[in-house]
């Protein structure tokens, strides 16, 4: 049996994909996400490139990590990357958002907002690493 081992190339190639995934969908519900928050155009007159960094880091954490499980768990069908990815999304993605903002008195639609983003940004993790795999020599 081969073993598997972190396909490097697919998680900087997922990393940039999160950014575009946040991009689109912040793009098609920016109403809904500034109603749910309370927000104006005014908030985001003079945006600091700190988010967005921030943003690229934890993308790039995410998806080695999501490396590393699959690596581990030896997940080497799309179906298992994306039930895997999924749980992933769940557990530790949506639950916490949603008790934060269930804590923070934010609506519950906006956990649907965020979580939504994420959870496209998960399956489309599991999708790529559950496809493109590597094994060592």
């Amino acid at each position: 049996m081969k073993n598997l081992k972190i396909n490097h190339l697919a998680v900087i190639i997922l990393t940039i994909a999160y950014q575009l995934i946040a991009m689109g969908w912040y793009t098609i519900f920016s109403n809904q996400w500034m109603s749910l928050n309370n927000f104006t155009e005014a908030d985001f007159a003079e945006q600091s490139p700190v988010p967005y960094i921030y943003a690229l880091i934890t993308a790039l954490i995410t998806n080695y990590v999501m490396a590393i499980l699959f690596k581990n768990l030896k997940i080497e069908q799309v179906t298992e990357g994306i039930k895997i990815a999924f749980l992933c999304w769940l557990a530790f993605a949506f639950a916490e958002l949603s008790t934060v903002n269930m804590f923070s008195l934010k609506p519950f639609a906006l956990s649907l907002v965020d979580g939504g983003k994420s959870l496209v940004a998960f399956m489309v993790t599991g999708i790529v690493l559950g496809s493109w795999k590597k094994y060592e020599q």
